[in-house]
Formats: C-alpha cells, structure tokens, sequence
C-alpha cells in the first residue's frame, strides 16, 4: 500500500490514530478519517472563539472612540480618530474572513456536495488571515507610537481652550468636560493656570459696580 496518499475513508473501522511510515527516507503521514473529523473540530472551535473575539474588539474599538477619541477631538480636531480606525479596521476584517472560513469548512464537509475548489478556498483564506495578522501587528505598533508621542496639537489645543475659558461658554463647558473625565488640571501640569484669564475680569475688579 502506498502510504503517501491520504485516505478519508469514513468507513474503515481502524483506530483514529496517524500512523507514520519512511518513504525514500521521509516520513509520510497516513491521516484517517476520524483523526480529520477532530481537526475540522477544532478548526470550527477555533474560528468560532476568533469572531467572538472580533466583534468585542471591535466593539471597543467603537467606545473608545465615543469616549477617549470623542474627549481628544474636543480639543484636537481629528486626532481622536487615529486609535479607534486602527483597532477596528482589522477587526472588521477578521470577522469577515472568519465567517468566510467558517462557510468553506462547512461547504467542504457538506454531503454528496464536495468541490475541490473549496480546499483552494479555503487555503486562499488561510493565507488572507495571516497578511491581516502581519497588518495587525503593524497598527499595534503605529498605535503604540501615536500614544507615547508628543501631542503638541492636543496640548496647544488645550492651551487655547483654557485662553479663552472665561469669555465663550462651550469651550468652558468643553474644557471643564475634559478636566473632570481625566482627573486632570491643565495640559500638562496644574500650574498652567496661573497665566490663564480664567475669570471675568469685571467680576475681579473691585472698583467696578
């Protein structure tokens, strides 16, 4: 018998077992039925647990961006948007593909219904998911290095904010809104506040009515 083929027949009555025999020096895997049935399995398990994954990622990419992102955006226009787009774009990706996977395997030990096309499918998948892992890993460092950064427009933005506190309502509101949220007092340090007109000025002065 010619081990080097592999043999899915579901009707042997053999152990589920992976025998292994030499062929010109290599070692040459004879998978039975039930051995695959237990990989198709886990691949399911392992696809199924992904997309749950997938969508809570996404989903936190969604309250960071109505939380942090929304609170960076009050004083930096656009800036707020960065970590959100990163975390959720592959994501969104993954759950896609993974459903994508998801379909293949079910097509592929679907009844009376094989193709081999689905195998092509199926690796062609495989090979996506791992380009988007490779992406993954790239946002992750983008991200890292857009939160150790220096914000100069976030810092200048509050800056503004804090100049123009006691005369436009919104942006008192905006900057108190931030304040309160992040535990914090200025833009760097509490003292920042020294040099900002922070009150009215008619209300200070004592010589006026």
């Amino acid at each position: 018998m010619d081990y080097s083929e592999v043999s899915c027949d579901a009707s042997e009555d053999k152990p589920s077992n992976v025998k292994i025999s030499l062929k010109y020096g290599k070692p040459v895997y004879r998978v039975t039925f039930n051995a695959i049935q237990f990989l198709y399995t886990l691949f399911i398990l392992d696809v199924t647990l992904c997309i749950i994954g997938a969508i809570a990622t996404l989903t936190s990419s969604v309250q960071v961006g109505r939380h942090l992102g929304h609170f960076i955006n009050l004083v930096s226009n656009g800036d707020g948007n960065l970590v959100p787009i990163l975390e959720g774009i592959p994501s969104f990706l993954f759950i896609v593909l993974n459903i994508a996977e998801f379909w293949a395997l079910w097509k592929i030990f679907e009844p009376d219904k094989y193709s081999v096309n689905m195998n092509r499918i199926l690796f062609i998948l495989i090979l996506i998911s791992l380009g988007i892992v490779l992406m993954v890993i790239i946002f992750m460092i983008v991200i890292l290095v857009e939160i150790y950064r220096p914000h100069g427009q976030v810092h200048d933005g509050i800056i503004e904010g804090m100049n123009k506190y006691a005369n436009h309502s919104l942006i008192k509101a905006t900057i108190d809104m931030v304040q309160i949220e992040f535990d914090c007092c200025g833009s760097k340090k509490y003292d920042e506040w020294y040099t900002i007109p922070w009150y009215e000025g008619n209300i200070a002065d004592l010589n006026k009515p």
